[in-house]
């Protein structure tokens, strides 16, 4: 015994097996989401990918979204040429919700005023996430609302001077005071994501009435900003609008007008079954989008719109007062701000924000998405069964050997080793 000890090879297997079972006893067993249960996703492309170059980009910008939240055990993978796969080793309903929300986001950003785009998240250099400089959420002193949060950015210099020439002097003088200086009436920036710029919203005129009067009234939650005009969301949205008549004629007519130039139809759900199916009929593509609450606005939701930021004087250089366009100031650095009730909400939005600017846009939307939560109950009788199944092995094995070497001096050891490799695997 003693002599076997001093065999290289074997001090080499023991201290092979101390290490594997020290770290299955600091870490434990890696298990799949067959074993521990989790949750899948199916993803469905509206169209397919023009390569599979592009394919790839999709995927890979889903896998950088789903990695960026700091799941475990995730999995992203494409079938045919219009699938995607995420699973994932998490069935949390609160974690689940907020991934399905980001991975059925396009993640197309825009900034607006007066219908012209100012920027778009590609043009975004970089995101700062120094809370020295903006970075993160807070409840304002004295605040009775809940907290607003901040993220920072870059504009690439081109865009920088784009939206810097587009909100010249886009504020009117209201009033002038000697103790306070000049007072400005300033024109909104409107951001939105996934804005439908291939689409024409259909709804009902009591539909559009209620929404009216809803962002006129404002919300704090969805950072609707009160006084909200419709016509003005909608013009830079850029998107067209019908309102149902009586009889559908001036609505046919109109809808027949835009479809040169539209090829999505996005509903309202109370617009009736027969005039879906006659909108189908026409050519469109049809997508009824739910209310998602009797308090938000559902054309806020249809177009896309996330928040609506006022220019400052100083950014329209009228504090300091600049006189001629080409002479502006270029403003590169900009906020994009929101708020919310809870600091669990502001942290999400933050962040769900900060991983689509950070990720891109997908080159492709998605047109639905499935999900599936895996229970661990299959895995856990698949493991006994593994592991009986094991056992019996084991025992066939070992009398095999015996019966062929009839030596359990040789037979033993053997298993041994077996038994060692298996263990270190």
């Amino acid at each position: 015994m003693e002599q076997l000890m001093r065999n290289w090879k074997i001090l080499l297997l023991v201290a092979a097996l101390l290490i594997s079972f020290a770290s299955i006893t600091i870490s434990g067993l890696e298990m799949g989401i067959d074993f521990k249960g989790g949750t899948l996703f199916q993803l469905h492309l509206e169209k397919k990918p023009s390569s599979a170059e592009q394919l790839t980009t999709i995927t890979s910008i889903i896998e950088h979204r789903v990695n960026s939240l700091g799941l475990k055990d995730t999995k992203v993978t494409s079938f045919g040429d219009e699938f995607i796969t995420v699973q994932i080793a998490e069935t949390n309903p609160k974690n689940i919700d907020e991934l399905e929300v980001l991975l059925k986001t396009q993640g197309k950003f825009e900034a607006t005023l007066e219908g012209e785009v100012l920027f778009t998240g590609s043009e975004i250099r970089r995101i700062i996430k120094d809370p020295a400089q903006g970075y993160g959420f807070s409840s304002p002193e004295n605040s009775t609302t809940g907290y607003s949060w901040s993220l920072p950015f870059t504009l690439e210099p081109t865009a920088a001077g784009r939206f810097s020439k587009g909100v010249f002097h886009k504020c009117t003088l209201s009033s002038f005071n000697t103790a306070t200086g000049n007072s400005y009436d300033c024109e909104r920036t409107y951001f939105f994501i996934d804005r439908p710029v291939n689409a024409v919203l259909v709804l009902p005129g009591p539909v559009f009435e209620n929404d009216k009067s809803l962002l006129l009234q404002g919300n704090f939650e969805e950072d609707i900003s009160p006084e909200t005009n419709i016509e003005e969301l909608l013009l830079n949205a850029d998107t067209p609008y019908i309102i149902l008549d009586s009889n559908f004629i001036d609505s046919r007519q109109k809808l027949n007008e835009l479809l040169s130039s539209k090829e999505v139809a996005i509903l309202h759900p109370s617009v009736p079954d027969s005039i879906k199916e006659e909108i189908s009929a026409m050519g469109y593509i049809v997508k009824v989008l739910q209310v998602e609450s009797p308090k938000i606005p559902w054309i806020w939701r249809a177009v896309g719109a996330k928040q609506i930021i006022s220019i400052t004087p100083g950014i329209a250089n009228l504090d300091p007062f600049v006189a001629e366009s080409a002479d502006a100031r270029i403003f590169s650095d900009l906020f994009i701000t929101g708020n919310t009730s809870t600091p669990e909400e502001a942290q999400q939005r933050l962040t769900s924000l900060t991983i689509l600017l950070e990720t891109g846009s997908l080159p492709v939307s998605i047109d639905s998405i499935s999900r599936e939560t895996i229970t661990p109950y299959l895995g856990q009788e698949f493991l006994q069964t593994t592991f009986l199944m094991g056992i019996a092995a084991l025992v066939v094995v070992s009398l095999v050997i015996f019966i062929r070497y009839k030596n359990l001096k040789l037979g033993i050891p053997i298993m041994i080793t077996a038994l060692s490799e298996v263990t270190m695997q």
